[in-house]
This record gives C-alpha cells, sequence and structure tokens, in this order.
C-alpha cells in the first residue's frame, strides 16, 4: 500500500515536473513564471540537493518545502490556458516515455551553471576585488 502512494507520488512529480517544462517553452507564459519554472524544474530533476540529504532533518527540508512551494508559485503564475494545455501533453510524454529526456539534463546543467557563475561573481567581488564595494 505504502508502495504504490510514493510510485504515485513520484508519478505526479514527474509529470508536474514535465508540465512546468512545457509551460516553460509556452509563449503565453510570462517571463516571471518562466524563471520559477526553471528553478523548481531544476529543483526537481537535479541529483544534487540545494541542502545535501545527508546533513538530519535540513537535508530533506529543501525537497518537502521547496519543491511543493514552488509549483504552488508556478502554477499561480502561468496562465490557466497554458497550464492545461502543459499538463495533459506532460501526462502523454510520460506515459509513453518514463525516462527524463535529454533536454531536461540540458535545463539542469544550464540551471546549475548559472548557479555556479552566480556564486563564482559574488565570491570575486567579495574577496577578491573588495575595491567594488
Amino acid at each position: 500500500m505504502m508502495q504504490s502512494k510514493i510510485e504515485s507520488l513520484i508519478q505526479q512529480t514527474k509529470i508536474q515536473g514535465s508540465a512546468l517544462y512545457f509551460a516553460y517553452k509556452d509563449k503565453r507564459t510570462p517571463w516571471y513564471a518562466k524563471l520559477v519554472s526553471a528553478l523548481v524544474i531544476v529543483q526537481i530533476f537535479n541529483p544534487i540537493d540545494i541542502i545535501p540529504d545527508f546533513i538530519p532533518i535540513l537535508g530533506y527540508l529543501d525537497d518537502i518545502i521547496l519543491i511543493p512551494a514552488g509549483f504552488w508559485l508556478a502554477w499561480r503564475l502561468i496562465p490557466p490556458v497554458v497550464k492545461q494545455r502543459s499538463l495533459e501533453s506532460a501526462t502523454e510524454l510520460i506515459a509513453s516515455n518514463p525516462v527524463i529526456p535529454k533536454k531536461y539534463r540540458l535545463l539542469i546543467i544550464a540551471g546549475w551553471t548559472i548557479i555556479l557563475i552566480m556564486i563564482g561573481m559574488v565570491l570575486y567581488f567579495l574577496l577578491i576585488n573588495p575595491k567594488t564595494r
């Protein structure tokens, strides 16, 4: 019983994450909704967590709190027509191909590249180049 609930939750997360990707690609989606969607997609499909899971309690908080909060915020920002079409497309995609497509992996790599560049810039301006403060 518990195993089927977990599998169902995983399946719904895949569908929701895929739907966010389709909404992200839709031209009717506002830029701020695209930004939130991209961050949620990276968090879902990325094997590296913001807070590593081996840290007691805090390690799972990013998965338990950030992902549902990200879904909630993204879906609130996305127009209803786009949301419905994206969910239909995602359901079809997951039903036909349960493996994470290559385009999601590329989005994950791009997301982490942007995060690392931002961290590098902050460290540069704070530590290496203090004249810019």
